[in-house]
């Protein structure tokens, strides 16, 4: 069975129980017809980015249907961002992409996305590898034992960007060129977020220009970096947006990018009138929506008002907490 672009939205169904959105197609069209991703991609928030993932999972089958010599499409894609815990999400979509390729009831096209993905590595792998590198969790540095696999990496800035910069944390000095060798070629930068990150997208800018005026005759350059970001950059590197019709009201977009933010100012005289504040408005809010979440900035607050939620849930919703550190200067 032979892969079509065309054949995207079935994919994407099959491993997420819904289609894709037109303009995630459209870039997949795009970037095989160009044999090249957009410098950037300026997308709303909410617009689905993570399914870059999906798209660039799916333009690599395609490309493995050529022969080796007209192969343009990188086997590692990465996504960075400086936010753990959507680098955890990250993790958990790459997951979700595996675990529909390997299923033994798998329909069609996923078999076929997975045979592909499986030519490439010429060994037992999977046919996809899925890996985190990020701080706070055991490291793992297994995506860099089977370069020909196919890999998702999802990690924070600094540690793909030390990483390429031939250093990195809990890295051996041995091991060092290796992980900067195979994250400098055959790799797809997928950089979210990049209005927080200027100082990484300006060293892969350097990296790109290096590798252009350093390029050695014969070997592939399958090495691309894209920018993702919902607030407009100046001097965009060939940006990919969304039509006029993908942003009207009646779009499926539509509800998500038109939908009404109220807000209004209510002032507590101190700490512990704010949390019981933030308790009462959590409970009555949760009677018209299926999710709430309340922010405060205070560990503490935190923990208490979760605390008392879940005594007021009585096992009628679920209550998660959700804490984090400042990092120092």
């Amino acid at each position: 069975m032979s892969l079509s672009v065309d054949q995207f939205g079935e994919f994407h169904h099959a491993v997420h129980g819904k289609h894709p959105f037109a303009w995630q197609s459209r870039l997949l069209a795009q970037i095989v017809a160009d044999r090249s991703w957009p410098g950037v991609l300026d997308l709303p928030t909410g617009a689905g980015k993570t399914t870059c993932i999906d798209i660039a999972v799916f333009a690599l089958a395609l490309d493995a249907q050529k022969q080796p010599s007209e192969r343009w499409c990188p086997r590692r894609i990465a996504m960075v961002v400086d936010r753990r815990i959507v680098v955890d999400q990250v993790t958990e979509r790459g997951r979700t992409i595996l675990r529909a390729l390997v299923r033994q009831d798998r329909p069609p096209v996923v078999a076929g996305v997975a045979r592909l993905l499986q030519s490439l590595s010429h060994g037992d792998e999977e046919p996809l590898g899925v890996f985190t590198i990020r701080g706070g969790i055991p490291k793992d540095n297994g995506w860099a034992r089977t370069p020909h696999q196919p890999l998702i990496l999802a990690s924070t800035v600094d540690q793909i960007g030390s990483r390429l910069l031939l250093q990195g944390y809990g890295v051996t000095q041995c091991m060092r060129p290796v992980h900067a060798g195979l994250l400098g070629n055959d790799t797809l930068v997928l950089l979210d977020e990049v209005h927080l990150s200027q100082p990484f997208a300006q060293t892969l800018d350097a990296l790109a220009a290096l590798r252009g005026r350093f390029a050695t005759t014969g070997l592939p350059s399958r090495f691309q970096h894209v920018f993702l970001s919902a607030t407009p950059l100046a001097n965009a590197r060939q940006p990919f947006r969304l039509s006029d019709d993908e942003k009207g009201s009646d779009s499926p977009l539509g509800p998500r990018l038109h939908a009404k933010k109220e807000s209004r100012l209510v002032q507590e005289a101190d700490r512990e009138a704010v949390e019981r504040r933030c308790i009462d408005e959590a409970r009555a809010l949760i009677d018209r929506h299926d999710v709430v979440a309340v922010v405060v900035n205070r560990v503490a607050s935190a923990a208490t008002i979760a605390g008392q939620l879940r005594q007021h849930a009585a096992g009628a919703w679920d209550v998660a907490l959700l804490t984090g550190r400042m990092r120092p200067l």
